[in-house]
């Protein structure tokens, strides 16, 4: 069984080589960037539907009564942990 690292490590060559080939395109965004897009854009689909079955895993909103710079989004954020599932890695992103 390969894990997420090595699985990332097949595809980006997979991806080399079919520029080699000449089956994708060698400016096209690599494999890594691809997956980032899709979690962005998963992420988004999930905060803006409430009826999205991951929006329940959702924590709280919170309603700030000042605005001192553009939030990524208003979910209450617990104490980090080491917990690697979607929805803490992708609340904890890009919040500074």
């Amino acid at each position: 069984m390969l894990s997420t690292f090595e699985n990332s490590i097949n595809l980006e060559a997979s991806i080399r080589r079919a520029v080699r080939s000449g089956l994708y395109a060698a400016d096209d965004p690599a494999f890594s960037q691809l997956v980032e897009d899709m979690n962005d854009n998963l992420f988004s689909n999930i905060r803006h539907n409430p009826h999205h079955f991951l929006y329940k895993l959702l924590p709280d909103k919170i309603d700030h009564k000042y605005t001192l710079r553009p939030r990524v989004h208003s979910f209450s954020l617990a104490v980090k942990t080491d917990c690697k599932n979607y929805i803490n890695r992708m609340l904890y992103k890009d919040i500074y």
